[in-house]
Parts: C-alpha cells; sequence; structure tokens
C-alpha cells in the first residue's frame, strides 16, 4: 500500500467500530492522523478503541439525529482539534423487494445511509470553513448506487445512489473554500455482511466479477487513502469505482 504521511491530521470516520470502518480508523493511524471513531455500538466501540491505541477516540453517534451529529462533532473539535478529513461511511444494508419494502424500512435505511451522511458532511464542512481548513470528504457509496443492485433493497441502492448526487453537489459548492467531496463505490466485498447471504449467493457475486475474485477492505482503504491525501488535490466531485469490474462507468 502507497505511503502517506497525514502528520497527525484529525480524521473523523463514522461507522468506525467494526468492518471497513475498523480497517480504515487502523489504516490512517499507521500513516501517523489521529483518529476519531463514531457508532451506535458502545461494545464494538470500546473493542475498537483497546486495538487501535491512544491516537484513536470513540464517539457515540447517531448520525441519522442531527442534534448528536452536532454535538459530536463539536465535541471532537474540542478534544481534538479541527477535522481535516471525513470519512462518511456509517451505513445500514437490507435485502427486502420493492413489494415488501414497508415504509419505516425505508425510512430507516435513508436515515442513516444518506441523511445521516449530509449531517456529518453539514457539520464537518462548517467547522472546515470557520476554521480555514482544506479539508477532504470521502463518501462511501456502493456499486449498488451505480448499478441498482442485485441483493440488496431498493432502498440501499437509492440510499447510495442519493450519496453520488450528494458528492457531487456539495463538491461544487465547497470547492471555493479549498474543500474537496469524493466517493468511493466498492463492489462485492469479502466481509460478514456479504457471507451472511449465504455461500450460494456469495459464490454467484464472485463470478459476476470479471477480476475473479470479491473486493477487500484493503482494497477499499486504499483508494480512501489516496482521496484524502495531497495527491489527490485536485480530484473533486468523482467517484472512485473499486469493483474488480463489475461497473464500468461511462
Amino acid at each position: 500500500m502507497a505511503k502517506y504521511d497525514f502528520k497527525e491530521s484529525v480524521v473523523l470516520i463514522t461507522g468506525g467500530a467494526q468492518g471497513l470502518g475498523f480497517a480504515l480508523a487502523d489504516a490512517f493511524l499507521g500513516q501517523n492522523a489521529r483518529v476519531a471513531i463514531l457508532d451506535v455500538k458502545e461494545e464494538a466501540l470500546d473493542r475498537a478503541i483497546q486495538k487501535l491505541g491512544p491516537k484513536a477516540k470513540s464517539f457515540f453517534c447517531d448520525v441519522s439525529r442531527y442534534e448528536e451529529v452536532e454535538q459530536t462533532v463539536a465535541r471532537i473539535e474540542e478534544e481534538m482539534g479541527g477535522i481535516e478529513v471525513l470519512v462518511n461511511n456509517a451505513g445500514i444494508v437490507s435485502t427486502e423487494h420493492v413489494l415488501e419494502t414497508k415504509p419505516s424500512d425505508w425510512e430507516r435505511m435513508i436515515g442513516i445511509n444518506l441523511t445521516g451522511a449530509f449531517y456529518c458532511l453539514k457539520e464537518v464542512a462548517r467547522q472546515m470553513v470557520k476554521r480555514g481548513i482544506k479539508g477532504r470528504i470521502i463518501n462511501i457509496s456502493s456499486l449498488s448506487g451505480r448499478s441498482g443492485g442485485i441483493m440488496v433493497s431498493p432502498a440501499y441502492s437509492a440510499s447510495k445512489a442519493g450519496l453520488l448526487g450528494l458528492t457531487k453537489a456539495a463538491a461544487r459548492q465547497l470547492a471555493s473554500f479549498g474543500i474537496t467531496v469524493n466517493a468511493v463505490a466498492p463492489g462485492s466485498l469479502d466481509s460478514e455482511m456479504l457471507r451472511s447471504f449465504g455461500e450460494e449467493k456469495v459464490e454467484t457475486l464472485r463470478k459476476g466479477v470479471p477480476l475473479g475474485r470479491l473486493g477487500s477492505f484493503q482494497d477499499v482503504v486504499a483508494a480512501v487513502l489516496f482521496l484524502a491525501s495531497k495527491e489527490a488535490e485536485f480530484i473533486d466531485g468523482v467517484c472512485l469505482d473499486v469493483n474488480g469490474g463489475q461497473y464500468m462507468a461511462p
């Protein structure tokens, strides 16, 4: 993996207590950043912070609640300093058919995956502007937001597609402040979440990847680190697809 130096920069990762979020937190720490992780799973937060060490701090926060996001970002500013990188990773997944999706299912999915990302982006960008920080914001979308999804619910696909629209609009409006906003859209990742679909479905997905394997957390981590680095300072409003050729943007 490429070596960057984030020089004690404060990096905020939502959904950072496990899975991809934890892998991202660990990677940023390995590149000399200080990391704040947000999550709603207190036990997972405790386990994560024990593994990550003293340069990481954990914060309990439900990103779908604006007041909690507002208060938590303020706490991070007070305790750690100005946030220079935000990775909007928090999210949930579901597999309901469109005819079986309840209004409450839809609202919860959009509330966490899209609205929560907007709340975090708004609050972090606001403090970046106030502090004159030329920051980086990276939204974790999905192949499902590009293609409509295969085994996931329409609500999930819609939330991840919405993130792509948010990325472009925010990139245009924040560019004058030197803040870049980009997205990463992972394809089928070899993860606990994917394995919950069952081995048969996992194998079907693997066969659909032109490069012949499922993605790994490290594949996504490499893309996020690059977009957060100085080397990517002239890249803005793009979606970087990390999917082994499952989807090829025109």
